[in-house]
């Protein structure tokens, strides 16, 4: 998904959250950042897990 379209998403959840974020309304907000760098999964995470990328490190 492109930045503008994960932004459009976010400012979705913001306004469906707010009548529910009375007391803290910045504690449940969307932070989007780049991506976390990961490394290639190898043959045996592949085996173990499936599809599930591997965990940053």
């Amino acid at each position: 998904m492109s930045i503008d379209g994960l932004e459009d998403v976010a400012a979705q959840w913001r306004e469906r959250r707010r009548p529910y974020m009375l007391a803290a309304a910045d504690r449940a907000d969307v932070i989007i950042v780049d991506p976390i760098p990961r490394q290639p999964a190898t043959l045996w995470w592949k085996l173990v897990h499936g599809d599930e990328p591997p965990p940053p490190q």
